[in-house]
């Protein structure tokens, strides 16, 4: 129905990984968003750009430059400036930095 194969779904099931904004939109015509999306890395995914205001407004409202704002997180400053640019963070990087993430109310 979705033009995804048996491994990549079994994955999503195994929380190996999430899909893709796109595959997403695709499942979204299909199934049940509020349920695929209620929390976690695939909520971060799906309403990516809301996140990235969050985070941008977040940073302004506290005066951090990106490096204070990266230390707060856990993450690099490299990482920092990729995600803040709008690059999507792996699972396993989004399962390390996940309390801080909800700590600061940025999901």
């Amino acid at each position: 129905m979705c033009n995804v194969t048996k491994s990549i779904i079994s994955g999503y099931e195994c929380n190996r990984f999430n899909p893709t904004k796109e595959v997403l939109n695709l499942l979204s015509s299909k199934f049940d968003m509020d349920y695929l999306c209620m929390e976690g890395y695939t909520k971060l995914v799906y309403n990516f750009d809301e996140f990235l205001d969050k985070l941008s407004l977040w940073v302004k409202e506290n005066n951090l430059t990106k490096e204070d704002a990266a230390s707060k997180l856990d993450i690099s400053r490299g990482l920092f400036r990729f995600w803040f640019n709008g690059g999507v963070i792996s699972i396993s990087t989004y399962n390390k930095i996940k309390f801080n993430i909800y700590k600061y109310n940025l999901i």
